[in-house]
């Protein structure tokens, strides 16, 4: 009986090539196609998910009332209360404060410059929030002194040929409206590549200790303890914000870390929401 069948469609493809050949192709298409779908949009929908506790780290947005309307921000330039937050907040596990632009021009080693990489600075306990896995370090205080640095194995490798290279140092330049200033940093940790589905990317990571008299932009990001209300964790911190800085008028919100890189709100990197719905329409 299955051997008719061979025999049947053998001698259809024969007689009916053009009609064989063009389903053949179509069906091939349109398999493949699927795929490429199903790749693109599982990338996108992933940012972000390789976070331990992904589904408990936010981004904090203030509101803040401008011109008789409120606007919402997702800097903030209040690190100092951040940091706090875990200590009058028990439903908090940590915070961290990151940069939203380069705190340095670039990096040297020598007479060779580094002008190509991405540089962040945070607060202390950027790792302990954030998965980034150390090959060299510890993250025991690995960004708690000022100028301190950690670098990605790929800038390490690109710098000094290896990645052993904890304890060691390179100069950050920081070309300021024209003044010129060098800070010798301390490399205390080298972190495994950041992967690309991240909505920030970044190939060293400073203290945010090294520099206290330049004001930047944060981004500030909660880590809650499980099974904690977010709701509750907003009114909580509206409430210490007013008793410690009397700033009624500011209000926050809390916005899941999975969210950013397609939602609304600005962050370094960006995903549109509309091509994945596009898509997934075509593909179903």
């Amino acid at each position: 009986m299955l051997k008719n069948y061979f025999k049947i469609a053998f001698r259809r493809l024969v007689k009916e090539k053009q009609y064989v050949i063009t389903n053949m192709v179509g069906f091939t298409i349109g398999i493949v196609s699927c795929m490429l779908i199903g790749l693109y949009v599982y990338n996108e929908l992933s940012h972000d998910t390789y976070h331990k506790g992904h589904d408990r780290i936010y981004r904090v947005l203030e509101d803040r009332p401008v011109n008789d309307a409120i606007k919402r921000y997702e800097w903030s330039m209040n690190q100092a209360f951040s940091e706090k937050i875990p200590q009058v907040i028990p439903e908090v596990e940590s915070a961290v404060s990151v940069t939203l632009t380069q705190p340095f021009s670039y990096l040297k080693r020598d007479e060779d410059q580094y002008r190509e990489l991405d540089l962040i600075a945070a607060s202390g306990s950027f790792f302990d929030l954030f998965t980034h896995p150390l090959v060299h370090g510890s993250k025991e205080g690995i960004l708690d002194r000022p100028n301190t640095i950690a670098i990605s194995e790929s800038t390490a490798r690109q710098i000094f040929g290896n990645t052993n290279v904890v304890g060691k140092t390179l100069t950050a330049i920081r070309d300021h409206f024209g003044k010129i200033d060098e800070l010798t940093m301390e490399i205390t940790g080298v972190f495994r590549d950041v992967p690309g589905n991240s909505h920030f990317l970044f190939d060293a990571v400073s203290s945010l200790r090294s520099d206290p008299g330049v004001s930047y932009m944060f981004s500030q990001y909660i880590k809650l303890t499980p099974g904690a209300s977010p709701k509750q964790v907003v009114s909580k911190i509206d409430q210490a914000s007013t008793a410690t800085h009397g700033e009624a008028e500011i209000l926050y919100e809390i916005q899941p870390l999975t969210d950013i890189y397609l939602g609304e709100y600005s962050a370094q990197r960006k995903g549109d929401a509309m091509y994945v719905y596009l898509f997934l329409d075509i593909a179903s």
